[in-house]
């Protein structure tokens, strides 16, 4: 009884904090946010390492059902951190109109005479990339359309839309989770997920699609598993049409699945991959313009990155991110590729699929570590395939990540370097202690 009557205070307390963090406070408002965020992670931490620890597997179903209802009541607000959805609704407006969202700019459509039906100056205005092509992939700009088809003129209820399939994205990633953790040794994955605040507000909460590319890369996996080659493949495809990003995974995929089985998986994702990316084609140099502008322009929050500007800064005396941002994108793919060796092939399959669990997750922290945009929804794949494995700090980095909203403080859009380097401090040490703890001390991924 003590572990229910706890669970239905911190079901009251966590209901309060998403109300509060969802609707009562924007980005600029930056301490009342932290400091709220960062009580709600708290009493999130102790509740679920109280249950973990008490063993209560039989209040997981009642924990994932408040995770789905605290993303429930997030469906009725408008994205108070983040502005991406005005362009997910200007480039459903677009396709509305039967224009090709990759065609040209915003900038470019507002300066012309005749106005597309739903491109307002007030939408535009709302836009962080005026100047640039929009990146989103097929199933994105699918839920684009059908949105501001469904309300072509009324701008909350082409988000309620959006939010709609993100939250039911969740329900697959929960259920999945709860599988694959069960499956090998993690019946507490789906509980760590479900109750997280970052992903509660990021996901549902600011319309980013993470959680969906998560939902078909799991789906997909647990498909595999059944050796359901086919529709694994389909899956790990529409993880690709959703965020680019699981494409880098490929190899490590192959060298799970094995010679033969990765070939055929491979080249199924190929095929489904040109059918799906085939409309968008014909303007792939635009989208890989905005892709190039990712690397060499945009910076937020980085790491590595930071360190290399100011060593350039230091030495050239300007910023040389046009040629370092390329370079440590790259070298992120090759840590993800060279994260596939810690599958072994000969290990027993409940031990290697941790092992996939595994190389995901250090795939995906290689990745953010050497990139020059560090955006807290980008935690979305590594937090979650550390769940089932053994890491413990991409959870912790869920916390101090939310230190990078500082940036937005009173509209000043600029860095708090002392904020970042506490937020990467913190997170350093519990990297380090979960290397010590798998690799040194020799636990590996020896138990699932």
């Amino acid at each position: 009884m003590h572990s229910i009557r706890l669970l239905i205070g911190y079901s009251a307390a966590a209901l309060g904090f998403t109300l509060y963090l969802g609707y009562g406070v924007n980005r600029t408002d930056f301490w009342p946010f932290i400091l709220v965020y960062l009580l709600y992670f708290g009493i999130y931490l102790g509740m679920a390492l109280y249950l973990e620890q008490k063993d209560r597997s039989d209040l997981i179903p009642a924990v994932l059902g408040l995770g789905l209802l605290l993303r429930f009541v997030l469906l009725f607000s408008v994205p108070n951190f983040s502005d991406d959805y005005a362009r997910f609704l200007w480039d459903g407006h677009l396709i509305n109109a039967g224009i090709h969202p990759f065609s040209q700019t915003p900038e470019y459509w507002m300066s012309q005479p005749v106005q597309v039906a739903g491109l307002s100056p007030e939408l535009y205005a709302k836009l962080n990339s005026q100047r640039y092509f929009t990146i989103y992939p097929p199933v994105n700009q699918f839920i684009f359309w059908l949105a501001t088809f469904l309300f072509p003129s009324w701008e909350q209820g082409g988000i309620f839309v959006i939010k709609i399939f993100i939250l039911a994205s969740e329900v697959g990633v929960l259920y999945y989770l709860h599988k694959l953790g069960r499956r090998v040794g993690r019946p507490f994955a789906g509980l760590w997920y479900a109750l997280n605040p970052l992903v509660i507000l990021e996901f549902t909460g600011n319309c980013h699609f993470e959680g969906m590319m998560v939902f078909f890369m799991l789906a997909a996996i647990w498909l595999l598993l059944q050796q359901k080659y086919l529709g694994g493949a389909a899956l790990w495809t529409l993880a690709i049409a959703t965020k680019l990003s699981p494409a880098l995974f490929l190899p490590v995929m192959w060298r799970w699945l094995g010679l033969k089985r990765g070939w055929h998986f491979m080249l199924r994702v190929g095929v489904f991959s040109l059918a799906l990316f085939l409309p968008i084609l014909v303007m792939a140099p635009n989208m890989l313009r905005s892709v190039d502008l990712y690397f060499r322009k945009f910076q937020f929050n980085a790491s590595i990155y930071y360190v290399i500007r100011y060593l350039g800064y230091e030495s050239t005396g300007w910023d040389i991110g046009h040629k370092s941002g390329p370079l440590l994108g790259l070298l992120g793919v090759l840590i993800i590729w060279a994260s596939a060796w810690i599958i072994r092939s000969r290990a027993e399959q409940v031990q290697q699929t941790t092992q996939l669990f595994q190389a995901i997750t250090l795939g995906g922290l290689g990745y953010l570590l050497c990139a020059a945009t560090v955006q807290p929804w980008y935690l979305g794949v590594p937090l979650v395939f550390s769940l089932l494995g053994d890491w413990r700090a991409v959870l912790a980095w869920s916390a101090c990540i939310m230190l990078s909203y500082s940036h937005y403080e009173h509209n000043a859009y600029l860095e708090n370097f002392p904020l970042i380097t506490l937020e990467y401090a913190l997170f350093g040490i519990i990297l380090f202690w979960d290397f010590r703890r798998i690799f040194v001390k020799r636990t590996r991924f020896d138990s699932p």
